[in-house]
């Protein structure tokens, strides 16, 4: 999958975790005109509450950004964006100025920050990072254009924090097809958070942690950056060797690229998938389209080839390359 985000991952247990209910959190007002900054340890709770003045108020919320952080870390953000406070009386109501503006776009790029538009039930943990990893810095920003201030930051100005040419998310019925062969998924190299719901890998790297500057090891999924895809060829081949098994996810027409080759050579078992993949994501959502313009393959590295065949023949036909002595 598409690489996104900052941060650098725990290295056990899942990949949002260790979780914490302490959080800070920007709304944005129905009307565009303001934002709210607060902190809670009961996200869900506090969530109900801001709608509930707003059925008296009739201004509506939605929520741009929640990160991890306490009451300490939410009065600093307050005195970094002071300037903009809109009511001195409520220090808690702010202008959608530029700065601020900009600040939340960055945020909801990061890893660890979850948005309103990804869940249907406010989460009641974040991933707990620490507070160097978001406090605001001139450099932590995201550019927007001007014009649309004051009356569309959110929609026009924030948009889908993941979009790129690459975010196409693997469907889940492959995944479980991998988690059949493998047991278990330790690492995704080339993910994001939105992906990593359905792979459900133990660790992930995203687009700014860069999973081809990484180790990899353990059971790997690889559905790499189409755009990237010689890089990551490259890269499974010099970490093969640190790896137990890996399942790789390729486009017909990468298979007969030079650079291809030594996956090829070194693979135990391939599966040339029926049909045509139906992959979901921001850019399907986008109107770009779910199906694969070309058919797919899916490689396996490991000992359990049979196993591998066994599985994936439902969903294609298997075969192992020839050994053919030079």
């Amino acid at each position: 999958m598409r690489r996104k985000a900052s941060g650098a991952l725990p290295k056990k247990g899942a990949s949002l975790t260790p979780d914490s209910r302490a959080l800070v959190y920007f709304l944005g007002s129905s009307d565009e005109r303001q934002i709210k900054i607060g902190s809670t340890s009961d996200f869900p709770k506090r969530l109900k509450t801001h709608v509930d003045e707003a059925e008296v108020y009739g201004a509506g919320w939605t929520v741009l950004a929640a990160v991890n952080g306490n009451k300490t870390n939410e009065s600093s953000v307050r005195s970094h964006f002071a300037a903009f406070r809109r009511l001195v009386a409520k220090r808690e109501y702010f202008e959608p100025a530029l700065e601020l503006v900009g600040y939340i776009g960055w945020l909801r790029d990061q890893w660890y920050c979850t948005t309103g538009d990804e869940w249907t039930e406010p989460p009641t943990r974040v991933p707990a990072v620490s507070w160097a990893l978001w406090k605001p810095e001139p450099t932590r920003t995201k550019l927007i254009a001007q014009s649309t201030l004051p009356f569309e930051p959110w929609r026009a100005t924030l948009g889908p924090r993941e979009i790129t040419a690459d975010d196409y998310y693997t469907p889940a019925h492959l995944i479980q097809a991998v988690r059949d062969v493998m047991g278990d998924i330790d690492l995704d190299p080339a993910s994001h958070p939105l992906a990593n719901k359905v792979v459900r890998a133990s660790r992930f790297f995203q687009k700014s942690e860069d999973g081809l500057r990484q180790r990899w090891s353990g059971r790997v999924w690889l559905n790499p950056p189409f755009s990237e895809w010689q890089s990551f060829g490259e890269k499974l081949c010099r970490e093969i060797d640190n790896i137990s098994e890996a399942c790789v996810l390729v486009s017909a027409p990468t298979i007969t690229a030079a650079y291809f080759e030594p996956l090829l050579r070194r693979t135990s078992c391939v599966c040339v998938l029926t049909g045509r993949l139906v992959f979901w994501g921001p850019q399907v959502e986008d109107g770009r389209g779910a199906g694969a313009p070309s058919g797919h393959l899916a490689l396996y590295y490991g000992e359990t080839e049979r196993r591998f065949s066994a599985v994936f023949n439902r969903l294609g036909v298997c075969f192992r390359p020839a050994e053919v002595d030079p």
